[in-house]
């Protein structure tokens, strides 16, 4: 499913195209019968954010279509990061973090580590908005972050 997950993305490179995205984001949502919400989030050319495609379960009342989010909302160096890892999910945000054991102090690079722990203030605004689980595929066009598929 990884592999899936990871070809469809390299498709979306190369046809950031807004059916393509939105059939993109139907399919995992359809696949992925444990999350309530998928959406394709957009970038603007002043880095805020919009919701430009939403698909949701019946019960879920509240929509983020339509909705606009400034730039501060994914930090500069997380949309760095989607460039380079353009995976990344949240098993269980209520989940207890693991710690690393390093030998002889070295730096470990996670960059490419799919599963990790994330920032506090990202835990605390997940939570507000209802999210105990998350899967985000970057959508990168010419090396720039052009939107997620969340």
């Amino acid at each position: 499913f990884y592999n899936t997950l990871v070809s469809l993305g390299r498709v979306m490179e190369f046809y950031a195209d807004e059916k393509i995205l939105k059939n993109s984001c139907d399919t995992i949502f359809k696949l992925l019968g444990q999350y309530d919400r998928g959406m394709v989030y957009q970038f603007n050319d002043d880095l805020s954010g919009e919701v430009i495609h939403e698909i949701k379960k019946e019960f879920v009342s509240t929509s983020y279509m339509g909705m606009r989010f400034p730039a501060s909302d994914i930090p500069l160096s997380a949309r760095q990061l989607y460039v380079k890892n353009g995976l990344r999910y949240i098993k269980n945000l209520d989940a207890d973090d693991v710690p690393i054991i390093v030998e002889n102090s070295r730096e470990i690079d996670l960059t490419h580590c799919r599963m990790r722990s994330v920032s506090k203030p990202h835990i605390i605004y997940l939570r507000n908005m209802g999210v105990t689980c998350s899967l985000s595929i970057a959508i990168v066009v010419d090396g720039e972050l052009w939107g997620l598929l969340a």
